[in-house]
């Protein structure tokens, strides 16, 4: 019966985390808005950003809206090389 239940829980959880993965961790009625503050850094997706501020706003953008975790990470302070942007 212990076996069934938790069987019961995980399948659960893994649906709560499949359906619904934005309401799971964070809340998106609230996006993240930054001050205006120009300090230039390199995200990993090859795209500069005006802050570090604004690479955690599209990093939840991209979960809330568009449902998946490919999350962008600070590379650099600084602009891009755009020799070097990611394709």
């Amino acid at each position: 019966m212990a076996s069934k239940v938790g069987i019961l829980v995980l399948l659960y959880a893994i649906g709560v985390c499949v359906c619904h993965p934005r309401r799971r961790f964070l809340d998106c009625d609230h996006m993240t808005a930054c001050a205006d503050v120009y300090a230039p850094v390199c995200g990993s997706d090859g795209n500069t950003y005006s802050s570090e501020c604004s690479i955690g706003a599209e990093n939840q953008k991209r979960m809330c809206w568009y449902g998946h975790y490919n999350m962008v990470a600070k590379m650099h302070d600084g602009a891009c090389d755009p020799t070097t942007a990611a394709p």
